[in-house]
């Protein structure tokens, strides 16, 4: 009554037959330790098979071994090291923060310096096309060129004679008798050695061909002419058919000197610049100095009836005069009345 309770007072009815089955039967033994033995087997094969999945065949299959090793150097280079102590990664941290603001710095200066130099080139500019338009008013008020005419009346020049062939024509300024008796002028050929290129203020003359001999107001070295018409904003296309084409120059030693020395031919471009300066090569000059020179109009744009020259100005030889400016390939309409 008071001793150690029995085994089979503890357990189930059940568990306590199938025992004393066992005992009378020893092969259920042996088909629990075979259920046994095949179930550890199985788990053997499926931890193998996992295994060999997951470490051999997704590595060489799905992901290549070279790109594996680079997706670990990738990943070991982007995290972080575990094993690094907290206050290292607050370091480097703090390291790639200060780098960013040296950065961020030189970013500042270089945005600085950029400015600076775009300031600077915009005040040079300003100062070039000052300059540039400075320099042109000054050559617009120096009689539109910059160069000192001999040619003109106020450097002392006149003119000397114009030949037979040269005929005036009439200008259209009639001069009036108490409105009764209009008479036209004659076109004078001091018109073009006066500073004046307004339409009608040239010198016309019949036909296509002409020659004027002008003294200088002192003898020079020619080193350029000038040949002027009226702007063709102000005469159209037709007003510019009477203008010079092709001219030549001669220099004269004195008035004596009736053959001259040839200077050159040049050709007058009517749709270029209103003012054109034409260069005498030194070969021509020989360095030497003329009292008188003469311009000879050899043909002009089309006008048959007469050809007006506004301005023709002389220049000494100096160290850089303009370019001769370019012959016109076109050919205005002709046109009836002068100027």
């Amino acid at each position: 009554m008071y001793g150690e309770p029995d085994l089979v007072d503890l357990l189930p009815a059940y568990y306590c037959n199938y025992m004393m089955r066992s005992r009378q039967n020893p092969s259920i033994w042996k088909t629990i330790c075979t259920h046994i033995f095949v179930i550890i087997i199985t788990s053997c094969i499926c931890i193998g098979i996992f295994y060999y999945y997951q470490n051999i065949y997704l590595q060489n299959h799905i992901f290549p071994q070279s790109e594996h090793e680079e997706l670990t150097k990738t990943v070991e280079y982007d995290t972080p090291k575990p094993s690094s102590p907290p206050a290292e990664a607050f370091i480097d941290l703090n390291n790639q923060i200060t780098k960013l603001r040296k950065d961020f710095d030189s970013i500042k200066t270089w945005r600085s310096d950029i400015n600076a130099a775009i300031t600077k080139i915009e005040w040079e500019q300003d100062i070039k096309i000052r300059h540039a338009v400075t320099k042109e008013l000054d050559i617009h008020s120096a009689d539109d060129v910059g160069l000192l005419d001999y040619a003109a009346t106020y450097s002392g020049g006149s003119i000397a004679e114009i030949s037979p062939e040269t005929r005036p024509y009439p200008t259209h300024k009639p001069l009036s008798f108490f409105k009764l008796v209009n008479l036209d002028l004659l076109s004078s050929p001091d018109e073009i050695i006066r500073p004046c290129n307004l339409p009608g203020s040239c010198f016309a003359f019949w036909g296509s061909t002409g020659s004027i001999k002008i003294r200088l107001g002192r003898s020079i070295e020619v080193g350029s002419v000038t040949l002027s018409h009226a702007s063709r904003l102000l005469l159209g296309l037709q007003g510019v058919s009477s203008a010079p084409k092709q001219f030549a120059v001669q220099g004269h030693v004195s008035d004596k000197d009736k053959s001259g020395t040839y200077l050159g031919r040049f050709t007058y471009n009517s749709m270029g610049k209103q003012h054109q300066i034409f260069q005498i090569e030194k070969r021509h000059t020989d360095h030497k100095k003329f009292e008188l020179v003469t311009l000879t109009i050899l043909s002009n744009y089309g006008n048959e009836e007469f050809t007006c020259v506004y301005r023709f100005r002389v220049h000494e030889r100096a160290l850089k005069q303009a370019d001769a400016t370019l012959t016109s390939k076109k050919k205005p309409e002709k046109e009836g009345k002068c100027c």
